[in-house]
């Protein structure tokens, strides 16, 4: 666990207001967003944070309180920052998350590939979506940033969104803004995959939510007793594997 003292908060607020105070965002797409959206006296869920600058970004811009899930462990001496664990998510039910604002830069394309002691879920991406879009109340937003381009997961980095997956993992929401978004990157694999874009997603949760069909016809069909079929044939490869070893050792 690591954590950070109230001055060091307000040394990164302080700073933020001067970077917000500029009003320059050149290619900082989550910095406009941010700046666009969330309102004086909000409440601001983050999701995933390596340092807390984005949670700094919103106090300097007025959020009443900011908290981050990540399942690293952070503790925070300052009375509008907290932070909870991946517990968080057991707990969330049909309209009862009381934040007018999530925000997620460059998390969500991690989520379930186990790289950041998470539970391996091919699809928990697209989960944390959907439970997002019923538990906020209508009208609350997300803003949003993923890496775009081709379909593709890079194991166990990242996902790559492009036509099938960026259109799965925003279906249900009202897009309010795309900033930096070029649609033709949809189909252009970059030399250096590590050199991502990733444009800003400003969605909305609406009043009636309306899915679409075809995107989820076959994902219950995909999990074998609760899980993932990618897991279990993950599983059962490690164990065939298990067994020829053995049985090479005899």
């Amino acid at each position: 666990a690591y954590g950070y003292s109230r001055e060091d908060v307000e040394e990164m607020v302080e700073r933020a207001q001067s970077v917000v105070a500029r009003r320059n965002y050149g290619s900082d797409y989550f910095l406009e967003a941010l700046t666009g959206h969330v309102a004086n006296g909000s409440s601001v869920l983050v999701v995933g944070s390596a340092e807390p600058w984005h949670e700094a970004v919103c106090l300097a811009l007025g959020a009443a309180r900011v908290t981050t899930v990540d399942y690293g462990s952070r503790e925070y001496e300052h009375p509008q920052l907290d932070q909870v664990n991946a517990s968080f998510w057991n707990q969330l039910d049909d309209a009862n998350l009381n934040y007018d604002v999530v925000v997620s830069a460059s998390s969500l394309d991690h989520d379930g590939l186990g790289r950041y002691g998470d539970p391996i879920a091919p699809d928990g991406d697209l989960l944390t979506m959907r439970l997002l879009l019923r538990a906020l109340a209508p009208g609350a937003k997300v803003i949003l940033s993923v890496p775009v381009g081709p379909d593709r997961v890079i194991w166990n980095l990242m996902r790559i969104y492009g036509k099938d997956r960026l259109a799965r993992l925003i279906d249900g929401y009202d897009v309010v803004e795309r900033i930096g978004y070029d649609s033709t990157k949809l189909d252009e694999a970059p030399e250096n995959v590590l050199r991502t874009y990733e444009p800003v997603f400003v969605l909305s949760v609406p009043d009636q939510i309306c899915m679409q069909e075809a995107f989820w016809r076959n994902f219950q069909k995909r999990t074998v007793f609760g899980h993932s079929a990618a897991i279990v044939v993950v599983v059962a490869l490690m164990v065939l594997s298990v067994a020829r070893s053995l049985r090479a050792g005899k």
